[in-house]
């Protein structure tokens, strides 16, 4: 499996993109709106495109303008096709006015102000692409995926049946008491009762939250809505108004668990099983494949339990 997984993979690479190339020109852009430039003398800048693509012995066979100033005024251009099959795709928001008008012509569409680029800036942009195309930076780029990939894949024939990765380590006898007795802890502490108490607490505030601006007219202008549609208050309200709120309860809850944790674990430290429960939870933190680094405030506000590192450093500061 070293490297064969690599072939269909590079075929793939090579060969969807063309298709997808040919499908995004005529499905996202419609059929009707997919123009090919005439390059002949009476093109300015067709010819000049063309004497720039020859210049380079650039295999062009095609130049085509997408008409996509209905959508937006976004420009852009592409290059795309395989060994002496190439084609030059550009945006008729590249155009300036009278060559647009041209184009537009052919498509039977209104024209639509833009400023477009002037001949030379058209010429400047597709040399950027034949740039591309010139230095070879499709097969760069597609060589160092398939280094990637084949690394990716060597590593993967390596560890997958690696016995030591599925080894457990298991704890001993003392160890088993300790994080029992980190259990027990939560249950002696009625830990359950009062996260119970703190969900509670918070889907009030929700509702109440709910209830106070899911009519409120305000909230629905804004957005445009004349009226107060219940499906779309919904969305408006939990997504805008209480989007903050989410990210302060979530931190707060997160707070509050791990407060749990550290007092089931002094719990268990304070029956006796400080250094067992320290020696389980490594064994515990290498089993699970814990990170046994993380940044303190980036832990507090994403982890709702304290890492590895952080309940031995509070075990310890018990003893």
């Amino acid at each position: 499996m070293d490297g064969k997984g690599s072939i269909p993979s590079t075929l793939a690479e090579l060969f969807v993109p063309v298709g997808f190339k040919n499908l995004r020109l005529f499905n996202f852009n419609d059929r009707e709106n997919v123009v090919e430039a005439q390059m002949d003398v009476e093109c300015q800048k067709g010819a000049a495109l063309e004497k720039q693509a020859a210049s380079l012995n650039f295999p062009l066979t095609k130049l085509l303008v997408v008409i996509g100033s209905k959508r937006s005024a976004h420009s852009n251009a592409y290059l795309y096709g395989f060994w002496n099959n190439k084609r030059i795709v550009l945006f008729d928001t590249l155009l300036c006015s009278e060559e647009k008008q041209k184009v537009l012509k052919v498509c039977g569409e209104a024209a639509q102000e833009a400023r477009g680029l002037t001949n030379d800036e058209v010429l400047a942009v597709l040399g950027h692409e034949l740039g591309h195309w010139y230095l070879w930076h499709f097969w760069i780029l597609l060589s160092l995926l398939d280094l990637n990939l084949l690394v990716m894949l060597m590593a993967f024939a390596k560890f997958y049946k690696w016995a030591p990765l599925y080894e457990a380590r298991g704890l001993t006898n003392d160890e088993v008491l300790a994080v029992l007795g980190h259990e027990l802890g939560h249950w002696y502490l009625w830990h359950f009762w009062i996260l119970l108490s703190l969900l509670d607490l918070n889907l009030l505030v929700m509702l109440m939250a709910f209830a106070k601006f899911y009519k409120w007219a305000p909230l629905y202008e804004v957005f445009g809505f004349s009226g107060t549609p219940t499906i779309i208050g919904i969305i408006l309200v939990y997504t805008f108004v209480l989007g903050p709120y989410f990210e302060l309860a979530k931190t707060l809850m997160n707070t509050a668990v791990r407060r749990c944790e550290y007092a089931a674990d002094g719990f268990s430290a304070n029956l006796g099983y400080g250094d067992q429960l320290v020696g389980g939870l490594k064994k515990l933190g290498k089993d699970n494949l814990y990170l046994p680094v993380d940044d303190p405030l980036y832990s507090m506000c994403n982890h709702d339990h304290p890492t590895v590192a952080e309940r031995i450093e509070a075990i310890k500061k018990r003893q």
